[in-house]
């Protein structure tokens, strides 16, 4: 019995620490908040980069990339094929884009509410294939965006961080998977 008490000591700290190594690795999360002792939020992150695998090589899906982001009417200022890398990095979000409201695309910080219909936002809108295997490539697509004032006497001079809803990703993602149909 003794010898069953020692091999418990020393074997049930190993499982368990392995399972705390095993839970160390949290899937992917698209909101965290930072608190602080006192329970006050400090920092609020979103996660704007929605990753998703898909059975096709790089060059099917850029073609299929390209259409997507064209018939959005996001031309691209970078075009980065050697790096796999294909967007906007300073869009003209209008007011309206692709038959719905922006705020549909894109939460605005809190007090931004008047600024999110009159504001000028600029957003980055860019997608990036990660090849995994000669079939399998990682499409990750990033939207986020700065609101500013259109108004030349507005006290709202600091610019207001937009963070993306996941809307215009999963267009982007399901666009992408739907054109790849067609390519050969």
């Amino acid at each position: 019995m003794p010898d069953l008490r020692l091999r418990l000591r020393v074997l049930l700290p190993l499982v368990l620490a392995s399972a705390c190594a095993s839970a160390a690795t949290p899937a992917p999360q698209s909101e965290v908040l930072v608190v602080d002792e006192n329970g006050v939020v400090m920092r609020h992150i979103v996660d704007e980069n929605a990753r998703v695998s898909v059975e096709a090589t790089p060059d099917r899906i850029w073609q299929a990339l390209v259409g997507t982001f064209t018939e959005l009417g996001i031309q691209p200022t970078e075009n980065d094929r050697a790096h796999w890398k294909y967007g906007n990095m300073g869009f003209i979000m209008p007011t309206q884009f692709h038959r719905q409201a922006r705020s549909d695309f894109l939460h605005c910080s809190t007090g931004a509410a008047g600024l999110a219909t009159n504001g000028r936002m600029v957003a980055q809108v860019y997608s990036q294939l990660i090849p995994m295997s000669a079939t399998t490539t990682t499409l990750v697509t990033h939207v986020s965006a700065l609101l500013r004032s259109n108004e030349g006497t507005s006290t709202a001079t600091a610019p207001v961080s937009c963070a993306s809803t996941g809307v215009l990703e999963e267009y982007v993602r399901k666009e992408v998977e739907r054109r790849l149909l067609t390519i050969p």
